[in-house]
């Protein structure tokens, strides 16, 4: 069972882990991973509309296919992700979230980039944002 954090002089003391380098590597990593994937969540539709004039239909097509990779791949990802460590796929995760954004400039200005190539960039990013080793989601929805 959890403690309750213990009070000292009306504030709560929540121990020592902000004086440990890696946890505030990791709480400082983690946040900023958030309001990136907060801010995708907002600007991969807004600039599929206001960019690409994309319609209802095509709107629909980027946010389900997003969700296509969870039943299609859930398990076999989920039994491969529990044989190896937890920091290593958390940063491949990461990573291959940055490159999966970074195509969506370099895509534009080097080949005629569409809705379709942004459908393709949600259904890779979408599964990578959901990387916690708690099980929780961050992705955006």
């Amino acid at each position: 069972m959890l403690e309750e954090p213990k009070r000292e002089g009306g504030r709560i003391n929540l121990g020592r882990l902000w004086k440990h380098r890696d946890f505030r590597r990791l709480w400082f990593s983690d946040t900023v991973s958030l309001f990136g994937n907060a801010f995708t969540g907002f600007a991969l539709p807004s600039l599929a509309v206001l960019t690409f004039n994309a319609q209802p239909l095509e709107m629909g097509i980027l946010i389900t296919v997003g969700f296509i990779p969870y039943p299609a791949l859930g398990l076999f990802v989920g039994v491969w992700a529990d044989r190896y460590r937890r920091r290593r796929i958390m940063i491949a995760a990461n990573i291959g979230r940055m490159l999966t954004l970074a195509s969506i400039p370099i895509a534009t200005r080097m080949v005629s980039f569409s809705v379709s190539g942004m459908t393709l960039t949600g259904a890779v990013y979408k599964p990578a944002a959901n990387h916690d080793p708690d099980g929780s989601s961050n992705g955006y929805s």
